[in-house]
Parts: C-alpha cells; structure tokens; sequence
C-alpha cells in the first residue's frame, strides 16, 4: 500500500470551542470569502496578535511534529514556519469550497506554501473533504486535524453538507526564506 501525505490527528476539543467561540464573538471582523472560485463562506482571518492564534498554533505544532517524524524528508527543506495569518472559515448549510484546487500553484502570492494545514471545530456527518487523486475522503469530526503537501498531487474539494454549518481553521505551512529562482 502506498502512502498518500495525508496526516491526521486530534487536539483537544475546548481549542476548537474557543476558535469558535472567536469567530462567533467577532462578527465585525467577518468577511465574504476570499472570492476563491467556486467557494462560497465567511471567514476570519487570525494574526499573530490573537491570543487564541498562538493557543492552536500550540497544538498545531505538536500534530506537525508528528507529521514530520512519519514524513522525515518533509522537513529536508528550506525552514518553514506556520503562515502569520490563519483563517477560520463557517460554511452555511450548502456552502463549501465546492470546486477541485490545491493550495501552491507556483503564483508569488501562494509560492512559499509547503504544507497545508486545517482542523474541523466540529464534527458534521458528510462534510469532510475529498482528495481527488488519494481517491479518499477526510471526515468532518471535532478536533481532528489534518495536514498534507500544498502541491497539485493533492488537489482536493469540500464535502458540502446542504443540512447543518460546518467550520474550520485552516492555513499553511510557508517557507521562511528569500525564494531564489534557478535556471534549469
């Protein structure tokens, strides 16, 4: 059987109430999607600065760490770090990210995405996302977060549930470094 790069594993339960308890509690700060074709949600971006931003990051270091320990040759790169910004993202019943994409298709804006990271703050039968070449689906449980690499290799979608909201906090893991082109 071959690996397909995608990781999973739980953090505790009151981090995801508090990122929702955030996002429900700042609702000046809501924003339409980020025009993204074929995806349709509110979202919020997280900084630095919010303390619940460096409470998952946390976490979210240790299931890296975990990710990295499995996938030894992901980390015999250029040094990476969690994106300065995150975002949590509330999807209506019948919105999602409905169209295939991956997260770094080489545009400057995307190019220093390495790995992709999101954790499902809660748990929605039939909601989860789907890897179209791994040919599976992640589901949409409470605290399981799932890492895998930003290329083409796993373009993927969101499973939309039309019955209940779903939300997620999501973002990158992005080069640290000056990107310096080669000449091939």
């Amino acid at each position: 059987m071959s690996e397909n790069f995608i990781y999973s594993e739980m953090i505790p339960e009151e981090i995801c109430d508090k990122l929702v308890d955030f996002f429900n509690n700042n609702p000046e700060r809501h924003k339409p999607d980020d025009g993204c074709k074929g995806k349709e949600s509110s979202e919020i971006v997280l900084t630095r600065e919010d303390n619940i931003f460096l409470e998952y990051d946390h976490y979210l270091s240790r299931v890296l760490n975990s990710y990295l320990e499995k996938y030894k040759y992901s980390n015999s790169v250029a040094k990476f770090k969690t994106s300065p910004t995150i975002k949590i993202q509330h999807y209506k019943p019948g919105e999602g990210f409905k169209v295939y994409h991956f997260e770094n298709d080489g545009n400057e804006e995307v190019l220093r995405r390495h790995l992709v990271f999101m954790t499902y703050l809660n748990t929605v039968e039939n909601a989860g996302t789907e890897f179209l070449y791994q040919e599976t689906k992640t589901e949409a449980i409470k605290g399981s977060t799932i890492i895998w690499p930003a290329a083409w290799t796993h373009t993927h979608r969101g499973v939309v549930n039309t019955k209940s909201d779903k939300t997620i906090v999501t973002g990158w893991f992005n080069f640290d470094t000056q990107i310096k082109y080669k000449v091939y």
